[in-house]
């Protein structure tokens, strides 16, 4: 199963390759700063640059998996820019992944902002 953590990771990078290989095709990505993303449009942004992290650390408080659902909550503390200017988020979050053969897919994202 792809972690949160390789997730993240491949977004610090700009590897939009391998965040596609992670994500659901109808993936709902809520970003923090309330804008809401198909996975095309997500990844668009960060092969663009306009979404560039410099770290990303987060934290999971649980995991729970229903069937061929899991449910991840956490909070994220990201570093970077967004469109030219600096960026700090602080967020709380939920990301639902989909098993689909023997890959866990990312169907939905939530993140709310708490600074």
């Amino acid at each position: 199963m792809v972690t949160e953590a390789e997730r993240y990771r491949a977004m610090v990078e700009q590897d939009v390759g391998a965040l596609r290989a992670m994500c659901h095709p109808r993936l709902r990505y809520v970003h923090s700063l309330g804008d809401v993303y198909t996975v095309d449009s997500w990844l668009a942004r960060i092969a663009s640059g306009t979404f560039r992290y410099e770290r990303i650390e987060h934290p999971v408080d649980s995991v729970e998996v229903r069937g061929d659902i899991a449910i991840v909550y956490g909070r994220v503390h990201a570093f970077g820019q967004h469109a030219g200017r600096h960026l700090t988020i602080t967020a709380v979050t939920i990301s639902v992944l989909v098993q689909e053969d023997d890959d866990w897919l990312l169907l939905a994202y939530q993140s709310t902002r708490t600074n």
